[in-house]
C-alpha cells in the first residue's frame, strides 16, 4: 500500500488466463510501525511497602575546585528499629547510568562537614564526587542497609531430643529441624530449618541455616542463654553468609565458653537488600 492507503495486488500465472478476470481480496492485514506497551496490574497486587520508611535523603552538596561534596542522611520512621546505616557504600550514576568517580569521606572530614549527628532518627552520610562535567541529572544508590532492632528476636534451641551433646563426636553433625519461624522479625519473614555443630579455634557453636525473604541478606544471631558461667573469655564470633549452594541464609554464632541446652538464641541486627535512591539535578 502507499501512503494514501491504496492497496496494489500482484499476480504471477505461468499461463496468463484469457477473458475477464474478477480476483477478490480478503482479510487485508496492516502492519503499522510503531511503538505500543501495555501495563498489567492485577487487581490484588500490592505495591512492595518501602522497608521501615527507610528514605535515602540529600541535604545539600559543597562545590570544591575538582568535584563536590555531596552531604546527606538516611531516615527512617519504624519504631521497630533503633538505627539503620547503609550497609553498604553509595555509588552514584549519571544519566546514562554510567558510574561515576564517588568516594566516603574519611571521618574527620566528616565530622568537620556534619558537625551534629546526635539526631536519632537519621544517620548521616558524606562523599566526594570528582569532576564537574556530567550529564544530569545525578542519581545516588544505596543497595543495603543495617538495621539494629529496638527489640531482640528471641528463639530457643534444643537438640537434646536429637541425642545432641557439646563434644568431639558431634562436630559437624547437622540437624533438620523443620521450619521455625522468627516470630517478630519486622516486615521480613525467616525460618531456622537446619542447625551444625562446628569449631573454629577455641570457639565452638553453630552454622544456623534460615530459609529467608529475599530481601533479608544478613542476619545476626547472639547465644543470649546458654553459656556456663565464669567459662571462657568472652571471646565471640558473629557472622553471617548466604550459601548459594543451599540457597539458605547462614547465621554463625560461636563462643569460647561451656554450652548447656536448652539455648537462647536472639537476632539483634539485620541487613535488608533494595534499592534506595536520590536525584541530584546539579548545582
Amino acid at each position: 500500500s502507499d501512503d494514501q492507503g491504496n492497496i496494489q495486488v500482484g499476480l504471477e500465472y505461468k499461463n496468463p488466463p484469457n477473458g475477464q478476470m474478477t480476483v477478490k481480496v480478503t482479510s487485508v492485514i496492516f502492519r503499522v510501525q510503531g511503538d505500543w506497551t501495555v501495563q498489567w496490574m492485577p487487581e490484588e497486587a500490592q505495591p512492595r511497602p518501602n522497608l521501615y520508611g527507610i528514605r535515602l535523603v540529600l541535604d545539600k552538596a559543597v562545590e570544591l575546585e575538582d568535584g563536590y561534596y555531596l552531604i546527606g542522611h538516611l531516615e527512617w520512621d519504624d519504631e521497630r528499629i533503633a538505627l539503620a546505616t547503609p550497609g553498604t557504600g553509595l555509588y552514584a550514576t549519571d544519566a546514562q547510568g554510567n558510574r561515576l568517580a564517588f568516594e566516603e569521606l574519611s571521618f574527620d572530614v566528616f565530622s568537620q562537614l556534619v558537625p551534629d549527628f546526635s539526631n536519632l532518627r537519621w544517620q548521616p552520610w558524606a562523599y566526594r564526587l570528582a569532576g564537574k562535567t556530567f550529564q544530569m541529572p545525578l542519581t545516588l544508590h544505596l543497595e543495603k542497609v543495617d538495621v539494629m532492632l529496638a527489640s531482640p528476636v528471641a528463639l530457643t534451641l534444643d537438640l537434646r531430643p536429637n541425642g545432641f551433646r557439646f563434644d568431639q563426636a558431634h562436630l559437624g553433625s547437622s540437624y533438620e529441624i523443620g521450619l521455625i519461624p522468627l516470630d517478630g522479625l519486622p516486615q521480613v519473614s525467616a525460618r531456622l530449618a537446619r542447625v551444625t555443630y562446628l569449631r573454629q579455634g577455641d570457639l565452638h557453636g553453630f552454622d544456623l541455616a534460615f530459609e529467608a525473604d529475599a530481601r533479608l541478606s544478613g542476619i545476626s544471631v547472639q547465644l543470649a542463654q546458654g553459656l556456663r558461667e565464669g567459662t571462657g573469655q568472652g571471646r565471640l564470633l558473629i557472622e553471617s553468609f548466604f550459601d548459594a549452594q543451599s540457597g539458605y541464609l547462614i547465621a554463625r554464632s560461636l563462643a569460647d565458653a561451656e554450652m548447656n541446652m536448652p539455648m537462647m538464641l536472639q537476632v539483634t541486627d539485620i541487613q535488608v537488600q533494595g534499592d534506595w535512591t536520590v536525584e541530584w539535578a546539579g548545582p
